[in-house]
């Protein structure tokens, strides 16, 4: 699943890059490279026909891809550079692989809304009259070690079957049993793969944060779409794509609070996202990440960070259209260039905070 995932990953980002790629070639700005990968370099062809021939590489390092385009500075003015275009015209480029990526997501989440789609978020669009409910079920989260259930030796993510004999259709009616039950033995059967498995444990009589068994329990509720899929896909774009924007929002809050902790659980790195990759049980649950990825990129991407499209979309085309000159070369590489050190740094940070989590 993991090599399925990095292999979809690494499609993401060309699929981004070549949005660039494709608006460039169109408004008669000149490709130089597309490559796939990261260098070094491994190997190199002119192809294609149209506005699709250029000179594609595969590199070694499989982080996604990157398109070269002839004169990145807004200062150049050769005929086919990309300082050359009309304000517009590099409008249109900077902001193309952003609406690849939502297109992405588009065709994924409506793919997974027509098999089966989990419900993650509250009021989760679906369409009423063409949504099947495919499972509903409890599961057991956030298991832990020092408390009874862990001990007995359940996990998380395992199908809660029953309790004493008892059933849960609905996680919320699970606390308020094992609260009236403290300091009793309970025999608890889960479904763990397709495998039953039973542990009979005592739950605790006391503790001060009233946590008795050592476990929450979650609704895991997943749909299926037909004629509605496309709709559904599309109306969850814009939903998760608000809840990203939340996220960030509130990631930056906690990090000028000084609560570094929060601000580190609310982002992933390559190592957090393909950890979780492999924990995933079938190729729809995949497709379903992906299209969050998807559109984390895209939205990441919209930032008005130096080195993103959106930094270059605010400070080039923005200061060009506002000021009717283009930036000096050395003051447009220096920003983009100290954005993409930060942006490093970030990124290697998080891959810390994500090789401790793990």
């Amino acid at each position: 699943m993991i090599f399925a995932g990095l292999f979809f990953f690494v499609l993401l980002v060309v699929v981004h890059e070549y949005g660039h790629f494709l608006v460039a070639k169109r408004n008669g700005v000149e490709a130089e490279e597309f490559g796939v990968g990261f260098p070094p370099k491994l190997f190199g062809k002119t192809m294609g026909r149209g506005i699709f021939r250029t000179y594609y590489t595969l590199n070694l390092l499989p982080l996604g891809g990157f398109v070269k385009l002839k004169g990145e500075n807004t200062a150049d003015t050769r005929k086919g550079s990309f300082g050359a275009a009309s304000w517009e015209v590099k409008a249109k480029i900077m902001l193309a692989g952003i609406a690849m990526n939502f297109i992405a997501a588009w065709v994924l989440l409506s793919i997974v809304a027509a098999v089966s789609l989990p419900q993650i978020i509250p009021n989760q669009f679906t369409v009423a009259s063409d949504t099947k409910l495919v499972i509903d079920d409890v599961y057991l989260a956030g298991v832990s070690n020092e408390y009874p259930a862990g001990a007995a030796g359940l996990e998380s993510g395992d199908k809660l079957v029953s309790v004493n004999g008892t059933i849960f259709t609905d996680s919320s009616q699970f606390a308020p049993f094992t609260k009236e039950n403290r300091g009793k033995e309970v025999s608890v059967t889960v479904d763990r793969g397709g495998e039953r498995v039973t542990e009979t444990f005592q739950l605790k009589a006391d503790d001060p944060n009233d946590i008795y068994f050592g476990a929450s329990a979650v609704d895991r509720e997943e749909t299926r779409s037909t004629w509605s899929a496309p709709i559904v896909g599309g109306v969850l774009v814009g939903q998760f794509s608000v809840e990203t924007v939340k996220l960030i929002g509130s990631s930056i809050a906690a990090l000028f609070a000084g609560d570094t902790t929060t601000a580190s659980d609310n982002v992933a790195g390559p190592v957090g996202i393909f950890g979780a990759i492999g924990n995933l049980e079938n190729f729809t649950q995949l497709l379903f990440v992906m299209g969050i990825i998807s559109i984390s990129l895209a939205v990441a991407n919209a930032l008005p960070i130096p080195a993103l499209d959106g930094g270059r979309f605010f400070l080039t085309t923005l200061y060009e259209k506002l000021l009717r000159k283009p930036l000096k070369p050395s003051v447009e590489n220096a920003v983009h260039g100290t954005g993409f050190a930060l942006l490093l740094g970030l990124i290697i940070l998080i891959t810390i905070s994500d090789i401790s989590k793990f």
